[in-house]
Protein backbone atom coordinates (compact mmCIF):
# COMPACT_ATOMS: atom_id res chain seq x y z
CA UNK A 1 0.00 0.00 0.00
CA UNK A 2 1.06 3.59 -0.56
CA UNK A 3 0.14 6.35 1.83
CA UNK A 4 1.15 9.79 3.02
CA UNK A 5 2.37 10.64 6.49
CA UNK A 6 3.78 13.76 8.09
CA UNK A 7 6.06 12.11 10.65
CA UNK A 8 8.98 14.27 9.48
CA UNK A 9 7.00 17.51 9.76
CA UNK A 10 5.86 17.53 6.12
CA UNK A 11 3.86 15.03 4.12
CA UNK A 12 5.89 12.32 2.38
CA UNK A 13 4.86 9.20 0.47
CA UNK A 14 5.62 5.77 1.92
CA UNK A 15 4.89 2.20 0.88
CA UNK A 16 4.28 -0.78 3.11
CA UNK A 17 3.70 -4.43 2.27
CA UNK A 18 0.22 -5.83 2.72
CA UNK A 19 -0.91 -7.93 4.58
CA UNK A 20 2.33 -8.46 6.51
CA UNK A 21 2.59 -4.75 7.34
CA UNK A 22 6.38 -4.67 7.30
CA UNK A 23 8.32 -1.46 7.80
CA UNK A 24 7.48 1.65 5.88
CA UNK A 25 9.75 2.52 2.98
CA UNK A 26 10.01 6.15 1.83
CA UNK A 27 9.20 6.98 -1.78
CA UNK A 28 9.65 10.75 -1.57
CA UNK A 29 12.05 13.02 0.24
CA UNK A 30 10.89 16.38 -1.14
CA UNK A 31 7.29 16.15 0.00
CA UNK A 32 4.31 14.36 -1.48
CA UNK A 33 0.59 13.77 -1.11
CA UNK A 34 -2.24 11.74 -2.65
CA UNK A 35 -0.41 8.62 -3.85
CA UNK A 36 -2.21 6.60 -6.54
CA UNK A 37 -0.96 3.33 -8.05
CA UNK A 38 -1.12 2.62 -11.75
CA UNK A 39 -3.36 -0.38 -12.48
CA UNK A 40 -0.37 -2.60 -13.29
CA UNK A 41 1.43 -1.61 -10.07
CA UNK A 42 4.56 -0.51 -11.92
CA UNK A 43 4.15 3.19 -11.35
CA UNK A 44 3.21 5.37 -8.42
CA UNK A 45 1.77 8.86 -8.94
CA UNK A 46 1.64 11.60 -6.32
CA UNK A 47 1.38 15.37 -5.92
CA UNK A 48 4.47 17.34 -5.01
CA UNK A 49 4.07 20.88 -3.77
CA UNK A 50 0.34 20.75 -4.42
CA UNK A 51 0.72 21.71 -8.10
CA UNK A 52 3.07 19.14 -9.63
CA UNK A 53 1.89 15.63 -10.55
CA UNK A 54 4.82 13.24 -10.30
CA UNK A 55 5.39 9.66 -11.42
CA UNK A 56 7.95 7.21 -10.11
CA UNK A 57 8.54 3.76 -11.64
CA UNK A 58 8.54 1.00 -9.03
CA UNK A 59 9.37 -2.68 -8.86
CA UNK A 60 7.47 -4.64 -6.26
CA UNK A 61 8.54 -8.15 -5.38
CA UNK A 62 10.87 -9.65 -2.80
CA UNK A 63 12.14 -6.11 -2.38
CA UNK A 64 10.82 -2.67 -3.27
CA UNK A 65 12.82 -0.62 -5.73
CA UNK A 66 11.94 2.80 -7.04
CA UNK A 67 13.30 4.63 -10.03
CA UNK A 68 13.81 8.31 -10.55
CA UNK A 69 10.67 10.43 -10.22
CA UNK A 70 9.68 12.61 -13.13
CA UNK A 71 7.13 15.38 -13.67
CA UNK A 72 3.89 14.42 -15.44
CA UNK A 73 2.22 17.84 -15.13
CA UNK A 74 3.67 20.99 -13.62
CA UNK A 75 2.02 24.12 -12.27
CA UNK A 76 -1.49 22.65 -12.22
CA UNK A 77 -3.98 24.18 -9.84
CA UNK A 78 -6.26 21.35 -8.79
CA UNK A 79 -9.76 22.61 -8.10
CA UNK A 80 -11.40 19.80 -6.15
CA UNK A 81 -10.96 16.26 -4.96
CA UNK A 82 -12.43 13.13 -6.52
CA UNK A 83 -14.47 10.44 -4.80
CA UNK A 84 -11.28 8.74 -3.57
CA UNK A 85 -10.10 11.94 -1.89
CA UNK A 86 -7.28 12.57 -4.37
CA UNK A 87 -7.56 15.60 -6.67
CA UNK A 88 -6.92 13.36 -9.69
CA UNK A 89 -7.62 9.85 -10.97
CA UNK A 90 -5.39 7.70 -13.15
CA UNK A 91 -6.90 5.89 -16.15
CA UNK A 92 -6.58 2.11 -16.33
CA UNK A 93 -3.78 2.38 -18.92
CA UNK A 94 -1.91 4.97 -16.81
CA UNK A 95 -1.68 7.38 -19.74
CA UNK A 96 -4.59 9.69 -18.98
CA UNK A 97 -5.75 11.54 -15.91
CA UNK A 98 -9.06 12.89 -14.76
CA UNK A 99 -8.87 16.08 -12.71
CA UNK A 100 -10.88 19.20 -12.14
CA UNK A 101 -8.36 22.01 -12.46
CA UNK A 102 -8.59 25.72 -11.89
CA UNK A 103 -7.95 27.87 -14.94
CA UNK A 104 -7.18 31.58 -15.15
CA UNK A 105 -10.86 32.21 -15.87
CA UNK A 106 -11.79 30.39 -12.65
CA UNK A 107 -9.67 32.80 -10.62
CA UNK A 108 -12.24 35.56 -11.18
CA UNK A 109 -15.61 34.53 -9.81
CA UNK A 110 -18.56 34.96 -12.13
CA UNK A 111 -20.77 37.91 -11.21
CA UNK A 112 -24.05 37.20 -9.49
CA UNK A 113 -27.08 39.33 -10.27
CA UNK A 114 -29.70 39.58 -7.57
CA UNK A 115 -33.07 40.90 -8.65
CA UNK A 116 -35.24 42.27 -5.87
CA UNK A 117 -38.89 43.12 -6.13
CA UNK A 118 -39.11 41.02 -9.30
CA UNK A 119 -42.86 40.48 -8.90
CA UNK A 120 -43.49 44.19 -9.56
CA UNK A 121 -41.51 43.93 -12.80
CA UNK A 122 -43.74 41.07 -14.00
CA UNK A 123 -46.93 43.11 -13.45
CA UNK A 124 -45.82 45.84 -15.89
Amino acid sequence: RAYEADASGRFEIYVQSVPSGGGQLPVTSGGGQFPEWSRDGKELFYLEGGQRLMSVPVTVGASFDRGRAHIVFDNVRFFATTASGAPYQVSSDGKRFLALVQTAEDAQPAPITVVTNWQTTLQK
